[in-house]
């Protein structure tokens, strides 16, 4: 099982550099033109690069016959660090989303949460969409 976690490691490390790059040109491209959107997405970049660092730092360990220490303590501080920043977009993002599905409350609003990248339309407040 461990050559099999050292795959894993290996694998999930570039998936989350690939996943880093496509929202930084999703970002770029949107221009940030939504203040909250564009902070959910640099929170979510900074993630991808602290669980990319996360699965890189336990290739020491888990690619290896021998514990490496400095490796797994790195692999747990960069964790930590991905965790909490995810866990800053989603107040954020649960915030946005659940803003206009109180009971009660009439939100009519026009505020763009998401952008679907490639897709050529944002995903609005008030369940529309329109042309990015």
């Amino acid at each position: 099982l461990d050559h099999a976690q050292c795959g894993m490691d290996a694998m999930q490390s570039v998936g989350y550099l690939i996943r880093s790059i496509k929202i930084i040109l999703g970002t770029w491209n949107d221009g940030c033109v939504d203040g909250q959107v564009c902070a959910i997405n640099i929170l979510n970049i900074i993630a991808c690069f602290s669980w990319m660092a996360q699965f890189t730092a336990a290739l020491a360990t888990d690619c290896t016959l021998t514990y490496n220490q400095r490796g797994m303590c790195a692999a747990d501080v960069s964790e930590m660090v991905a965790v909490v920043t995810c866990l800053a977009a989603y107040f954020i993002v649960i915030d946005v989303d659940c803003e206009a599905s109180t009971p009660g409350n009439d939100v009519t609003a026009t505020k763009v949460i998401a952008v679907e990248q490639g897709k050529g339309y944002r995903r609005l407040s008030n369940g529309e969409e329109e042309e990015a």
